[in-house]
């Protein structure tokens, strides 16, 4: 039986700010679960600006102890041009994505598997900086004999 475990979706680039989504993780076609989506670009743009989040991703098939979908991102914001904060990254059932950054610094890659990567915070007149990768999937086999 093949089982794939799925990469981390690829942050955007400064000259393409969206990235991609994550890879689907399997076991054979028993279990499939699908990667997480990927999150809008909130920029560039002038303050305020809606609130920028992410959805959930779809819930996996097959699953029998844990089935669980990805949770979304809180959202992103800018009220004012020095009053602006990225997003954190989405959370999955092994812990937290990637932790909001200081002002001015890079997007934070996921941390926990199948969890997100972080929004960076770029002030007015900053230049563009990459996105981060998402943490990649996992596969739990449990063996009852």
């Amino acid at each position: 039986i093949s089982i794939v475990v799925g990469a981390g979706g690829q942050g955007g680039t400064a000259a393409s700010p969206v990235g991609s989504v994550g890879g689907s993780s399997s076991f054979g076609s028993l279990m499939v679960a699908p990667g997480g989506t990927r999150g809008p670009s909130a920029g560039p743009a002038n303050p305020p600006f809606l609130p920028q989040g992410n959805v959930a991703s779809s819930a996996p098939s097959g699953a029998n102890i844990i089935g669980s979908p990805g949770a979304p991102s809180t959202p992103a914001y800018a009220n004012a041009t020095q009053s602006f904060l990225g997003s954190p990254g989405a959370s999955s059932v092994f812990g937290g994505g990637g932790w909001v950054p200081s002002f001015g610094d890079p997007a934070i890659d996921g941390q926990a598997y199948g969890s997100g990567a972080s929004g960076s915070s770029q002030g007015p007149s900053s230049p563009a900086v990459n996105g981060a990768r998402g943490k990649e999937g996992i596969v739990i086999i449990y063996e009852y004999s």
